[in-house]
């Protein structure tokens, strides 16, 4: 559990600087950015509720689609950011 928690403490204090450098190409980047920042305040929901593994799987889903994104050519990601 303590790894659990490590890796949750250190998602969301890089996820937030990751979204924020990130840059939307058209629609579907804005598109997918969205959705990683709902992502992350979903997190965050789950680590206020005590609920650390639906906070993981939400932070997960974030840096998938910030990864997804840079693949498809959608999102500029700052070089290994994710």
């Amino acid at each position: 559990m303590n790894d659990l928690l490590e890796k949750l403490r250190r998602y969301l204090e890089d996820l937030p600087r990751v979204l924020e450098s990130c840059e939307p190409r058209g629609d579907a980047g804005e598109e997918l950015l969205d959705l990683a920042r709902r992502y992350l305040e979903d997190g965050r929901y789950y680590v206020e509720m005590g609920r650390c593994v639906d906070a993981f799987v939400c932070l997960c889903y974030a840096w998938a689609l910030l990864k997804a994104g840079e693949i498809v050519g959608v999102l500029s990601v700052p070089e290994g950011e994710v």
